[in-house]
C-alpha cells in the first residue's frame, strides 16, 4: 500500500513518474477524453450493408455468364454427381474439402440442378466468410 507524498501523486493524476523535473506540482496538463476518429458503430454497419448490397446487386447482372473460375466447375460438376448416386473419395476423387460438395448437393436436390441456384450461393458464402474473418480481426 502506497502512503504519504507518493499516494498523494497518484491520487493527483501524475502516476508514478513524479512531478515535473522543474520541481512545480501539477505542471502537466489535465488528462483529457480520447477521441475517436474514425465514424460511428451505426455509420459503419450502414456502410457495410449497402456495400454488400451493391455487390450483391452488381454479381447477379452477370450471373448467367458462363466465364467462371475452373474451381466453380469441380464443385458444381461433383455435386452433381453426389446427386447422381456417386459417392466422393470412392466414385471420384478432390482435393477440396466434402463441405462444399454436399451442401451444394443439398441445394440441388431442394431447387433444382441449375447454374442459376449454384452462383447465387456461391456469391453470397464467400462474403458471409470474410465479414466473418473481418469482425474476428476488427474486435
Amino acid at each position: 500500500m502506497v502512503r504519504g507524498a507518493a499516494a498523494d501523486k497518484i491520487t493527483r493524476g501524475l502516476g508514478a513518474f513524479g512531478s515535473e523535473p522543474g520541481g512545480s506540482e501539477g505542471a502537466y496538463p489535465e488528462k483529457r477524453a480520447v477521441t475517436r476518429l474514425s465514424p460511428p458503430e451505426e455509420t459503419d454497419g450502414a456502410i457495410a450493408i449497402l456495400l454488400f448490397v451493391f455487390s450483391l446487386v452488381y454479381l447477379w447482372l452477370f450471373r448467367r455468364y458462363v466465364a467462371m473460375e475452373p474451381d466453380e466447375g469441380i464443385i458444381l460438376q461433383g455435386a452433381q454427381r453426389i446427386l447422381n448416386g456417386e459417392v466422393l473419395y470412392r466414385d471420384f476423387f478432390s482435393f477440396f474439402t466434402p463441405g462444399s460438395y454436399y451442401f451444394l448437393t443439398l441445394l440441388f436436390k431442394i431447387f433444382g440442378s441449375t447454374i442459376l441456384v449454384a452462383r447465387p450461393i456461391q456469391m453470397v458464402l464467400p462474403l458471409l466468410a470474410t465479414r466473418m474473418v473481418a469482425r474476428r480481426f476488427a474486435a
